[in-house]
């Protein structure tokens, strides 16, 4: 059985010209830095995907210690986190009515200080999309936003990627929010497929609208991303499940698919 769970793995606030950024590219980033504007709290979901040959998880939220370091202006200017006990990755999989220990795969979206939580599942595979290890792997990459707890040897692809090579669960190549990142196509044994779209998009709005967010790396490679991701839900009846889209796991629970 091939079956997609939402996880609950904290919030958070951003200002709102990250996800409504100004008009002109260079002006993206200052903007969002320079506004005095938040957004409500925004979900951090992460997920979980059962699967004959072993349970998958996306991404791993946000980490509950985390303290953001003195010299990090975006996150000690522009993110707000809530996050508790509860909240933590293994005990969301838990409450799903899974076992973290026997996850096979970990695959992040990309490497996000609210998408990598306090690292991989121990005993799971990390898989993450090769230009996005080699941006966090780069001197410098800390200060770019890039972390990497607890990953130390990941399994990297480039391109696109059939993670068991039946279809069921494909990974994307999506960059442009950060160099390498990449969504998940899960096709489940029933219902419509469901898109994991982490930070692609932050939300299904922003996908109709075709939106990149306030501080994506490269612009014009968001935009041909959403324009994949866009082609991708016209393929087929789908559901578009962004990491920070509060009405994804209703979605997802419901089979409401986003129609263009």
């Amino acid at each position: 059985m091939v079956k997609v769970h939402v996880l609950d793995t904290g919030r958070v606030k951003i200002h709102r010209r990250q996800v409504d950024p100004h008009p002109r590219d260079a002006m993206r980033l200052v903007a969002t830095l320079a506004d005095r504007q938040w957004t409500e709290w925004l979900s951090v979901w992460s997920f979980a995907i059962e699967h004959p040959q072993g349970t998958v998880v996306v991404d791993a939220g946000q980490d509950p210690d985390f303290v953001a370091p003195r010299w990090d202006a975006y996150v000690r200017l522009a993110v707000r986190f809530d996050a508790t006990e509860a909240d933590r990755l293994e005990a969301r999989v838990r409450q799903a009515g899974l076992d973290p220990a026997a996850v096979r795969h970990h695959v992040f979206t990309h490497l996000h200080v609210d998408h990598v939580g306090a690292g991989p599942l121990p005993g799971a595979e990390v898989v993450l999309g090769a230009p996005e290890w080699r941006a966090a792997t780069a001197r410098g990459a800390r200060l770019r936003g890039y972390m990497r707890p607890g990953i130390h040897e990941p399994r990297t692809v480039d391109g696109d990627h059939d993670l068991y090579g039946d279809g069921a669960i494909r990974l994307l190549a999506t960059p442009g929010h950060t160099a390498g990142h990449q969504s998940v196509l899960v096709t489940p044994d029933e219902g419509p497929r469901v898109l994991i779209a982490g930070d692609a998009v932050y939300s299904e709005a922003a996908l109709l609208a075709s939106r990149i967010d306030g501080v994506g790396v490269a612009p014009d490679r968001a935009r041909a991303s959403i324009e994949r991701l866009r082609e991708v839900v016209r393929e087929a009846p789908t559901v578009v499940a962004p990491t920070h889209d509060t009405g994804a796991a209703r979605r997802v629970s419901t089979g409401q698919v986003t129609k263009l």
